[in-house]
């Protein structure tokens, strides 16, 4: 059985390439990251959609030309896709560069007062994380609180 390849001259007068919408851009395969050129599918532009933003709720953009920067330029996987707002997200990193100093300053005296902002800083996190959060840094801060507060009440007599 042999397969016929179809002449390049023949063309087809029902088929015509629609023009490029100015809301697309074209993906530059040669730029993708290794893991995204592995996809089974990759479509041929790129195209701004709104999403939902898990923290807040609200509708936020994801536009073509900041996917185009994503993929192509910060290598990023082509099926990756963002879940927050920009608000959300800055404010998420944010968090997450305090909350990795939370180990640090424990090693120090600190007043309630500051463990119960460190506590609500953690709860926020929880919230942006998408309810995804290893409780073991909030459980020990909760049982220094804890022991702090027991410390500050006077005995009973």
């Amino acid at each position: 059985m042999s397969i016929k390849k179809k002449s390049k001259n023949t063309s087809n007068t029902h088929r015509k390439k629609k023009p490029i919408l100015e809301e697309k851009i074209k993906v530059n395969f040669a730029e993708l990251s290794k893991e995204s050129k592995r996809s089974w599918y990759i479509p041929g532009y790129y195209e701004s959609y709104t999403y939902n933003c898990i923290a807040c709720g609200k509708d936020s953009e994801f536009a073509a030309n900041l996917q185009k920067k994503w993929y192509e330029e910060k290598k990023r996987y082509f099926w990756m896709r963002p879940n927050k707002c920009s608000q959300c997200y800055g404010e998420w990193l944010e968090l997450k560069r305090e909350i990795g100093k939370f180990p640090e300053l424990l090693k120090t005296p600190l007043t309630t007062v500051e463990l119960t902002a460190m506590l609500a800083k953690l709860e926020r996190f929880r919230i942006l994380n998408n309810q995804k959060f290893d409780f073991s840094l909030h459980n020990r801060i909760k049982k220094i609180l804890q022991s702090t507060m027991e410390l500050s009440e006077p005995p009973l007599s």
